[in-house]
């Protein structure tokens, strides 16, 4: 059975339907139109078909935010644009093919097609743009680093992530070479560590942050806006954690990969994980211990990693250091904000609401401010 696959039998519960064995997600991209890596003669067909509104969600799998009030998802054939605030469909359009990964850059909307093992480019209108020409057997997920000119594609079944430039050369695998291999891997997620201390947001914990700190210090009736440590107020402890980061610059970004890991040899299994890279493809960590079958990937307002476990039926917050399991939003079910196969979650960075693909039940869940409705 496909990863992806949906069962005909509406009322099987989420750990049946989300037993789906790993299968899919391989993943090539490469770029512009009139690059020699793209192909722009052969359109998926049909394509451009736009649907305003009416229907409804059949079988949303991955999505991505969009401009400052919007939401794009793959559902089957179709990408559609939902509005954040309503979740209503405000545009849809098809093309040929089951859409997995979905990325946005600029005016461009990058899919796997996972049934022609290829990315298609659109434009936000829904115009094709392009395919590429390098193929990798299904598409998973893809997250675009926008700063570093560089898409990241999960290649489940080459159990690798791949890495493009904008123009569609391949500049790097991850696991680099001789690094510890991946299992099956099937999200992916950007993440930019918090820097404990920069209350002016500048990039660096310096002078003017620890001057924001001392002119409300103390302080013990909240809001206390350098409360560092999450206790409500500012205080010594406070103080303490900007000092131990003072004059540290921004933390790199990390690369989030989650990994249904591989049970097939009872002797030497494999566990499900998270896996975190620096972005030349090292690997700094790896969580295990609470998952079934990790899924989509995001980081919190707090700075803790969300992962949409499908076969739990439910959202695992994670310290984003240790791995530590520190919260749980979802549990199966049909009522608002519960979950019946969640594939992917992302989240708003100015609210922090976060919007899952609740698959099963045909829908996108909506926690707003990050808590359960």
């Amino acid at each position: 059975m496909e990863r992806w696959a949906k069962s005909s039998g509406r009322g099987l519960l989420c750990w049946t339907v989300a037993l789906l064995v790993a299968g899919s997600a391989a993943v090539s991209f490469a770029g512009p139109i009139g690059s020699p890596n793209v192909a722009n003669t052969q359109p998926p067909s049909p394509q451009g078909e736009s649907r305003r509104g009416a229907d409804s969600l059949r079988s949303p799998l991955r999505l991505t935010l969009f401009g400052t009030d919007g939401l794009l998802l793959t559902d089957g054939s179709l990408v559609r644009r939902l509005n954040r605030t309503t979740l209503e469909i405000e545009h849809s359009f098809h093309t040929a093919g089951s859409l997995t990964g979905i990325a946005v850059h600029a005016d461009r909307v990058f899919v796997g097609n996972e049934a022609d093992d290829r990315i298609d480019v659109f434009g936000t209108d829904g115009r094709f743009l392009a395919s590429f020409n390098e193929a990798v057997v299904g598409p998973a997920d893809l997250v675009i680093d926008t700063a570093g000119s560089r898409l990241y594609v999960v290649a489940s079944r080459e159990a690798t992530v791949k890495v493009f430039d904008l123009d569609g050369t391949l500049v790097g695998t991850i696991p680099a070479t001789g690094g510890e291999p991946l299992s099956n891997p099937t999200g992916i997620a950007l993440y930019q560590p918090l820097l404990v201390g920069d209350l002016d947001g500048d990039g660096a914990v310096g002078q003017a942050d620890l001057g924001l700190l001392l002119s409300e210090y103390p302080c013990s009736e909240p809001p206390c806006t350098a409360d560092l440590d999450g206790d409500g107020d500012t205080d010594q402890a406070d103080l303490g954690l900007l000092l131990a980061n003072y004059g540290d610059p921004q933390p790199a970004k990390q690369l989030l990969v989650s990994d249904f890991g591989d049970q097939s040899d009872s002797d030497n299994p494999i566990p499900a994980a998270v896996h975190v890279y620096d972005l030349t493809g090292r690997r700094l960590n790896s969580f295990t211990g609470e998952f079934s079958r990790p899924q989509g990937l995001a980081v919190d307002a707090a700075g803790r990693i969300v992962v949409a476990d499908s076969l739990r039926c439910e959202l695992l917050l994670l310290d984003a250091s240790t791995g530590e399991l520190v919260g749980q939003l979802g549990g199966l079910g049909s009522d608002p904000g519960q979950l019946q196969l969640p594939l992917d979650v992302v989240i708003d960075p100015s609210t922090n609401d976060f919007f899952v693909t609740n698959n099963r039940l045909d829908r996108i869940e909506s926690y707003r401010g990050g808590r359960m409705p």
